[in-house]
């Protein structure tokens, strides 16, 4: 388990979400139908979830480079999709913990340009 801290209690290196996490809220459905020539409209086969990407961009805080660089390996590590899914647990304010299925798709690929932070 790797939570996203802030800085409370002192726990370093530390992981802080920022503002802009997409693909929280409801998936995307596929919904099959059928349609008659003969009537108006089409009659409802059913409805499926469909995949969907959640962003979660991040803040990564350490007190040194190679501590920083320790961590970052470690969440690289928990995040392998080839070790099967990782689990997103995020509870809103005052709600219940949700979870969902997760794998890693892109976006830790390591950028330490200027304009990149």
């Amino acid at each position: 388990e790797i939570p996203l801290t802030g800085l409370r209690g002192g726990a370093w290196p530390a992981l802080m979400l920022q503002p802009g996490a997409t693909g929280l809220d409801l998936p995307p459905y596929s919904v099959h139908m059928d349609e008659s020539p003969n009537l108006d409209g089409a009659m409802v086969r059913g409805a499926r979830a469909s995949a969907r990407q959640v962003l979660l961009p991040i803040f990564v805080y350490g007190i040194d480079r190679k501590t920083l660089r320790q961590f970052k390996a470690k969440l690289a590590g928990a995040l392998n999709p080839r070790l099967g899914y990782s689990v997103l647990t995020f509870i809103e304010q005052g709600g219940e913990p949700r979870r969902l299925k997760c794998y890693y798709v892109g976006g830790m690929e390591g950028s330490e340009a200027a304009d990149a932070s």
